[in-house]
């Protein structure tokens, strides 16, 4: 049964994930997720949804929304990511997560303080998480360049 069946059938799934681009609010193979159909009420700036692209199905966070006379479309983003997904049209959107549980035991709430602190942080830091990634990927590139050099001449 696909994922648009099951939301169909019982207006939402539990799933546990595989991939990393939600680190480290999800964690591949430890986390659960709980996925609820969409409802009537329109999608927010930072609601992780879950939509199908053409291979695969994708669960990012809601980073931008414009609204165009061709319909919404919004920029997705998983919070382990460094680029957007630009584009996601409103009808693409299956569905949006209601839940998270860590370990099999402990529920997340979605509408705590913590997690709203976790959500603003997170976005709000994304430019000096990139330069951060941009300084490590060059220390690192430079510390390869001079073992290189170190083993070639020694």
């Amino acid at each position: 049964m696909t994922f648009e069946e099951e939301l169909r059938e019982h207006g939402f799934f539990i799933y546990k994930t595989k991939g990393d681009s939600m680190r480290p609010l999800i964690r591949p193979g430890r986390d659960i997720i709980e996925i609820g159909a969409r409802g009537k009420e329109p999608l927010r700036k930072y609601d992780v949804v879950l939509y199908r692209d053409v291979e695969k199905y994708i669960l990012h966070r809601i980073i931008r929304i414009r609204k165009g006379q061709g319909g919404t479309e919004y920029s997705a983003m998983g919070d382990h990511n460094f680029s957007m997904d630009r584009g996601v049209r409103d009808e693409e959107v299956i569905g949006v997560l209601t839940g998270i549980i860590r370990d099999g035991t402990k529920r997340v709430d979605l509408g705590s303080l913590k997690y709203r602190l976790y959500v603003l942080f997170w976005c709000r830091l994304y430019p000096l998480r990139i330069a951060a990634q941009y300084l490590i990927n060059t220390a690192s590139s430079l510390f390869r360049k001079i073992a290189g050099k170190a083993a070639r001449n020694g």
